[in-house]
């Protein structure tokens, strides 16, 4: 789509994204990510657009922070903030350009940008600023500091963790679409006997087994999917329960270097395996599975008889704030985003593919263009 609309933002954000799946793939694939950094960041000087510059340059800053090129790290970060505008995504480049200074063993030049980050509103940004700072402490001797940093950053990953919705909230409004379509069900139902009462024995006979049937294999459905979501959500419940506790021991006891990095490793064990339970909650929800039905049906006959409601949309919010840490709530309150490109954001963070957009939001490929343009800044920005 950037391609054939010249649209030179959207090329490097895309090429960015595709950037961030390699970085994550593993070191193996961190060469092929530099390449495409570099294309983009050498497309972006030629555009002269600052937001541009700044994206790249935080990219390759952040992969290169990775691939243990500190000096590389350190000069892509400051090109970063240089030609960053937003002052609000200001405070997160500070924590990008410390971080390198840290990785270089300059630690004064790092304690100053890492403070600065500590003007950040964003729980995240002074959580990761803290837990750098404690580093720098221990690596200097002064423990007792250390342990006040290492205090500091549970605190604000809490505070940050506590704004999630819980699990109970997404059981509830599952529970109350349940009761809904069961309604909905046996409302038709007794329409439907209204009109059959007059008809023939052997036909209502025939019907009557037929719908036993039906009903007995719907409650059996019902029934496991009420016993998959309870597992799901105490497993969720037992891992909430175990990040916590491994995060209170790494603050509360002064650790060895060795033994403190075992336990993030741990912790960072834990914390996949809970997104991994929220994914699998995801792909049985009532809504994902919907919208595969919009879909297939529209690739079928061009249309569908089922429409995404409003309470669909609220289901998927909640399902979205879940898995991405409550991604619609700080767009809503970084952004003046309406109601639908909130929605079209929701979207963006499924494995639906963007051409069908358009059958849940029932526009045309032109206007879900328009959105997208408008939207793929911030939601870029976001991570």
């Amino acid at each position: 789509m950037a391609i054939q609309e010249k649209d030179s933002g959207l090329w490097i954000d895309a090429v960015s994204q595709r950037s961030m799946i390699d970085i994550r793939k593993g070191k193996e694939y961190y060469h092929r990510a530099e390449e495409k950094l570099l294309h983009a960041f050498e497309i972006s000087q030629h555009t002269a657009q600052r937001n541009m510059i700044a994206k790249a340059a935080y990219s390759l800053s952040l992969l290169y922070g990775r691939m243990n090129m500190g000096r590389e790290a350190v000069i892509f970060a400051k090109l970063n903030i240089d030609n960053q505008d937003n002052t609000k995504v200001l405070y997160r480049g500070y924590l990008l350009l410390g971080d390198a200074y840290y990785k270089t063993a300059q630690y004064d030049s790092a304690l100053i940008y890492l403070n600065k980050a500590l003007y950040s509103k964003d729980h995240f940004t002074k959580a990761g600023a803290y837990m750098r700072l404690a580093d720098i402490a221990q690596k200097q001797g002064k423990l007792e500091k250390a342990l006040e940093m290492e205090r500091k950053y549970s605190s604000h990953m809490d505070s940050a963790q506590q704004k999630q919705q819980s699990s109970e909230i997404i059981a509830t409004e599952k529970n109350m679409l349940i009761q809904s379509k069961q309604s909905e069900y046996k409302a038709n139902l007794n329409q439907f006997y209204y009109y059959t009462i007059t008809g023939a024995v052997i036909f209502l006979t025939l019907f009557l087994v037929i719908w036993r049937r039906y009903r007995k294999e719907i409650l059996h459905f019902k029934q496991k999917e009420i016993e998959q979501d309870k597992k799901i959500g105490e497993l969720l419940q037992q891992k909430d329960e175990q990040i916590a506790s491994l995060q209170k021991e790494i603050a509360l006891h002064n650790y060895s270097q060795a033994e403190k990095q075992n336990l993030k490793e741990e912790l960072h064990i834990l914390k996949t395996e809970r997104q991994a339970l929220l994914n699998e909650s995801y792909e049985h929800s009532e809504v994902y599975v919907k919208m595969k039905r919009i879909i297939q049906a529209y690739k079928k006959t061009d249309k569908s008889s089922e429409h995404f409601s409003e309470e669909d949309w609220k289901q998927l919010i909640a399902e979205t704030d879940m898995r991405w840490n409550n991604i619609t709530l700080r767009l809503a309150t970084r952004y003046p985003l309406s109601q639908n490109e909130i929605h079209l954001c929701c979207l963006y963070l499924t494995d639906i593919p963007t051409s069908h957009f358009r059958y849940i939001m029932e526009c045309s490929r032109d206007a879900i263009y328009k959105k997208t343009k408008k939207n793929i800044g911030a939601k870029d920005r976001m991570f």
